[in-house]
């Protein structure tokens, strides 16, 4: 048997076969065949590598092969996402309302019923649930009318906006019967 020649592994540079990005080095073999068999001594490189050492990228680069050489290129910078509109007036104003809304409900629902709505409609019918009705109907009506005007305040610019809870210490309190 004849004795196989020694021959050096050779060191190329990969490169992504799509991004063209910089993958890092590759050593090519005598043993597992990656000489050229029909030119003793010529080594058979891969088609996404290069056998030029690629230069080391800067701060904010990345090494990427172009027309058969390396190239440095910049990193995208992602654009920071755009700052979201301020809620408009009437937007804030809306949430605030919410607030009041949930506020009230969760005085009705210290009696059971499952809105101010509903609470406040036993007014209108006599039974057992009227006097319960009235008081629940006048505690509604009255807590709008001291949101508008603190809302309307606000508006004008006699007080400063009101956070939610600020709003809803400002308003009546509800006063139910035992």
């Amino acid at each position: 048997m004849e004795d196989m020649p020694v021959i050096d592994p050779k060191i190329v540079f990969a490169f992504h076969p799509f991004t063209r990005r910089y993958v890092g080095p590759f050593e090519l073999a005598f043993e597992r065949g990656d000489m050229d068999p029909l030119e003793p001594g010529r080594w058979l490189i891969p088609g996404s590598c290069l056998e030029v050492e690629p230069p080391e990228p800067g701060p904010g680069q990345y090494v990427a092969e172009e027309a058969g050489a390396w190239v440095l290129r910049d990193i995208p910078v992602e654009p920071d996402p755009p700052q979201p509109e301020p809620p408009t007036v009437e937007q804030r104003i809306a949430l605030l309302l919410r607030h009041v809304d949930a506020h009230l409900n969760a005085g009705a629902a210290l009696r059971r019923y499952d809105s101010i709505i509903t609470a406040s409609l036993r007014a209108g019918y006599p039974g057992p649930f009227h006097d319960e009705g009235v008081v629940y109907a006048t505690w509604m009506d009255a807590t709008y009318a001291r949101c508008y005007e603190i809302l309307a305040q606000w508006e004008a610019g006699e007080i400063a906006e009101p956070t939610a809870a600020e709003l809803l210490a400002m308003l009546p309190p509800l006063e139910l019967p035992a």
